[in-house]
């Protein structure tokens, strides 16, 4: 299942627990999911190909190898996006990627992120991917990804 942090869970994960951390005035979530399974196989660092993510080298690394892929996924994600508090920050993908076990896009995951930033825009949110042209191939563009950045 996708793994949720707030800042005060992890600051080395998003920074200092007050929300006063130099590159951001906003309060900072994150989600965290699992490496492998959720990564296009191109990756370099996929296990797959017998190499280590640095996703599990990482202060986070124990919460990483706790996420696991599910279904549910892109429904827990909407529901956290839209339950977090006027004017947060979210970090996408502190581990793992926005594909499925089946090497495909994971459309629901993406969509329900999509849907949840549409109806929360006050949330900015940043993430990022080893897979930008299989999103590309499954029909999204840049501009469904572009909100902006932070103050």
């Amino acid at each position: 299942m996708l793994k949720t942090v707030l800042q005060t869970q992890n600051k080395k994960l998003v920074g200092d627990p007050k929300g006063k951390a130099k590159w951001s005035p906003r309060p900072v979530a994150a989600t965290i999911r699992e490496v492998g399974p959720t990564c296009p196989t191109s990756c370099a660092h996929h296990p797959d190909r017998g190499k280590t993510c640095y996703a599990l080298q990482m202060p986070l690394a124990f919460q990483a190898r706790k996420a696991t892929w599910s279904e549910g996924d892109g429904e827990v994600l909407r529901k956290f996006i839209l339950s977090l508090p006027p004017g947060w920050a979210l970090r996408h993908g502190v581990s793992g990627d926005l594909y499925g076990p089946d090497g495909r896009v994971d459309r629901g995951y993406v969509d329900a992120m999509l849907g949840a930033h549409r109806k929360r825009p006050d949330v900015v949110a940043w993430g990022y991917t080893h897979g930008l042209s299989g999103l590309q191939e499954a029909g999204y563009t840049s501009s469904d990804f572009a909100a902006g950045g932070l103050p």
